[in-house]
Formats: C-alpha cells, structure tokens, sequence
C-alpha cells in the first residue's frame, strides 16, 4: 500500500502543479492526501488487529513502520510549497 500511495501521490501532484489557482490547488492537495494518508492508515490498523488475533510481534513493527512513515507525511508548509510548486507565503497567507 505504501507503494500505492506514493505512486498515486505522484500522478496526483503533476495533475496539480498544471492547475491554475491557489484555492483549486490546495483542494486538490487536501484530497490527494487524504487518499494517500487512508492508503497508510488502512493497512496499520489491519496490522493491529492482526496483531491482538495472532500475538505475533511482527505486525507491531510493520504498524510502527506504517506509522513512521505517516509521520513523515505530516504536512507542513513547505513541504506543501514544494509539492505543489507554490510559495511558501502564498500557502501561509490562506
């Protein structure tokens, strides 16, 4: 799923960077994260059920790698400046 959602992620942001208009854009990007942050969730929380069936460790460290790599899409200005090939003060001022 990580790999699905990157490669979704990347058809949705060369879509984006073509758009015109902040309001479109940054619509555009809430939607796309939000598909690319349920394309993460959906396998960790599987994981955890696995995991309080089975008892086996294993699930736990792929929730925590799930997990860390949600972190580190964790949406911040500038991270959302470069994705979409904004200015980082267009993006603050709304």
């Amino acid at each position: 799923c990580l790999s699905a959602s990157g490669y979704k992620w990347k058809r949705d942001m060369e879509k984006i960077r073509q758009m015109d208009g902040l309001a479109s854009k940054l619509r555009t990007y809430r939607d796309a994260s939000i598909k690319r942050y349920a394309l993460t969730e959906g396998p960790a929380l599987f994981s955890v059920v696995c995991y309080f069936l089975t008892e086996n460790i294993r699930f736990m460290v792929i929730v925590a790698i799930l997990v860390l790599a949600m972190l580190l899409m964790f949406p911040v200005a500038s991270r959302i400046a470069r994705d979409t090939d904004m200015s980082v003060d267009d993006i603050k001022n709304l």
